[in-house]
């Protein structure tokens, strides 16, 4: 019985010692190819760098060994990198650290063309997926998983090459070169738009495909990615309550651009009312289409350019314009107390946040207003007060959305706290970037994170994460376009809406629908012909703004790296006790097989004594 009581226990140590070893080969370093280039005296050089990642409980830290030490601009680049790699494996990465080395000639890496390489060993690491050790990836990483362009792919193909690397994966998004600068060494630099990328990889014996999100390039580079992640492109599902209410809102808002355009009409008309007319016009031809939103918001600009025109054309007395500005205030302030306190879905929060927004908006104009009106410009203080009374409007007529019906979700006062300083943090990481790159650029975004600041310290959480999430996709917006050669922005637009429409699939699949996302969305598609810089930025808000769920209510994924970190810790301690126990065990058994011994010997000893003594005695009886 004691023998196979000992082995089993031996048999369960060595089991307990074969998980320990299996857990360990998941938490261990694992790592992917990056490919870098410099500059040389005899000119750009591309090599190949190897990057590890070790994933362990923590507390959210995001940390590059290094020697030397990497730029500013690089590690910000991974941390970016590393959040969107976090956001779009939906895990909660607040309790995980993420140990990045990179090996001696790391000083070869600077700014953010490791970006989409950092987010696929992140995300890879994060599902506990394997990666190719033959394949590489180049290119940014920008907000939804967009892989954008950078520089040398000729050179770093050139290095895969000579690594032993049989697969590159480039952007999609290329950088543009001009047929005649094709011939200088420059532009050999970057080469991606001269239709013969593919083959000049294929002359080196490496296979060169394009890729264009996070997505893309994970299925390429693991084979567990495809077999795993039940990935799929999205598809948006049209709601009807929320087309029905905006409708609505569009039918009204372009009735009053009908009444406006009557009233403002002239013999001589003024460039702002042509204007005017042709966002009425193209409002119609949105209406059609059954673009609401995007038909309600170009009658909207359509009235405050007429609203503009009539007021230069009219002369109010201070009394009247006093009495105008109290009437404005007084609809601000009924408008602002008959807002909900508490939100049961997630349709009411992002109707609160609009709605919010609009009522800040016109408050600023108000304060305008009254400055002028002290200082008797009351022309201007006139104009003010007629944006204040449109947002006002607009306000009231978002909060139609209250009415939509939706999943049932607990929104805690903590929690929005919580959802607000975590995107705060990342809305400062993505502008100190684009601050580096371009300084003079961001003063907007900078102003809307001082705003979501206050709005964190008067206790607004709701209209603090709003601002937040605004500012990170301006910032992101320069981000994105870091790299542009020329004027087309055409490709990034189409990518981040692509991107947009991922993120809104997602919640409309959790039973969740992005009233603010699916607005802008329709918007950003609106105005991809007409303009195409207010394209990219809507589509960035839209994105932004249907990736809030995960923060408030949404059900992120355990990490598995924590999962297995406690596995093998459990397991190492369980093996270690075992281990202990079982040797204990056999110690105890060998000490009383030896005490048993003695015990035997003992008793002989006496009894051999015992019985000299009785012959002795024998002897001597015989004797006499």
């Amino acid at each position: 019985m004691a023998r196979r009581s000992k082995l089993l226990s031996a048999c369960f140590l060595i089991l307990l010692t074969l998980v320990v070893l299996i857990l360990s080969r998941h938490v261990s370093a694992s790592g992917i190819n990056l490919l870098a280039v410099s500059e040389t005296e005899s000119g750009y050089r591309g090599s190949v760098v190897h990057l590890d990642l070790e994933v362990l409980p923590g507390t959210g830290r995001i940390l590059i060994n290094t020697d030397p030490l990497t730029r500013t601009d690089t590690q910000i680049s991974f941390r970016i990198a590393t959040q969107i790699a976090c956001a779009e494996a939906n895990v909660d990465c607040s309790m995980l650290d993420f140990i990045y080395s990179l090996d001696s000639r790391s000083s070869l890496v600077s700014g953010p063309s490791a970006g989409a390489a950092v987010s696929a060993l992140a995300y890879s690491r994060l599902k506990g997926y394997s990666l190719r050790e033959d394949a590489a990836l180049t290119g940014t990483i920008n907000a939804g998983g967009i892989i954008g362009p950078v520089d040398g792919i000729r050179e770093k193909i050139a290095a895969a090459s000579k690594n032993n690397i049989t697969l590159v994966l480039i952007p999609k998004i290329s950088f543009e070169i001009e047929p005649e600068d094709q011939k200088n060494s420059s532009a050999n630099l970057s080469g991606l738009n001269s239709e013969v990328i593919e083959d000049f990889g294929y002359s080196l014996g490496v296979k060169v495909i394009r890729v264009s999100n996070l997505y893309e390039a994970l299925s390429y580079l693991s084979s567990d990615f495809n077999k795993k992640s039940g990935y799929s492109e999205p598809t948006i599902v049209q709601d009807s309550k929320y087309s029905e209410i905006m409708r609505n809102i569009s039918e009204e808002l372009c009735s009053e651009t009908s009444h406006l355009l009557n009233e403002a009409a002239h013999p001589n008309s003024t460039t702002e009312y042509i204007s005017a007319l042709n966002l009425s016009r193209r409002a119609a031809e949105d209406y059609s289409l059954g673009m609401y939103y995007s038909s309600a918001s170009r009658c909207f600009g359509a009235n405050l350019k007429l609203r503009a025109l009539l007021t230069s054309k009219s002369s109010p007395t201070p009394e009247e314009l006093i009495l105008r500005f109290d009437s404005a205030f007084s609809s601000l302030k009924s408008v602002r107390d008959s807002l909900p306190s508490k939100y049961s879905t997630a349709e009411d929060l992002q109707t609160y946040m609009i709605v919010s927004s609009r009522l800040d908006e016109a408050e600023k104009y108000l304060k305008d207003a009254r400055i002028s009106i002290i200082e008797k410009n009351y022309t201007e203080a006139l104009t003010s007060i007629s944006y204040a009374e449109e947002r006002i409007k607009s306000a009231v007529l978002w909060k139609r959305f209250f009415a939509l019906s939706g999943r049932k979700v607990l929104i805690t006062k903590e929690k929005l706290q919580e959802a607000c300083i975590s995107k705060l943090g990342e809305a400062q990481n993505s502008y100190e970037y684009a601050e580096m790159i371009y300084p003079e650029y961001l003063n907007s975004t900078k102003e809307k994170i001082e705003d979501a600041l206050s709005d964190l310290k008067n206790g607004d959480y709701a209209l603090c994460l709003y601002r937040a999430a605004i500012a990170k996709s301006e910032a992101d917006s320069f981000l994105l376009l870091s790299g542009l050669r020329n004027e087309n922005i055409t490709p990034y637009i189409s990518a981040r809406i692509d991107a947009a429409k991922r993120a809104i699939a997602n919640n409309q699949k959790s039973g969740i629908s992005p009233v603010i996302g699916l607005s802008y969305y329709e918007y950003s598609v609106s105005l991809i012909n007409d303009s195409p810089s207010s394209s990219l930025i809507y589509a960035g808000y839209a994105l932004e703004l249907s990736n809030l769920s995960p923060y408030l209510f949404g059900k992120k994924e355990i990490p598995k790296q924590l999962i297995i970190s406690i596995l093998l810790l459990v397991s190492t301690f369980s093996a270690g006790f075992f281990s202990a126990l079982l040797l204990v065990l056999i110690i105890s058994r060998r000490r009383r097989n030896i005490l048993g011994m003695q015990s035997i010997k003992l008793q002989g000893g006496l009894n051999s004594k015992k019985r000299l003594k009785e012959t002795l005695v024998k002897n001597h009886s015989r004797r006499h």
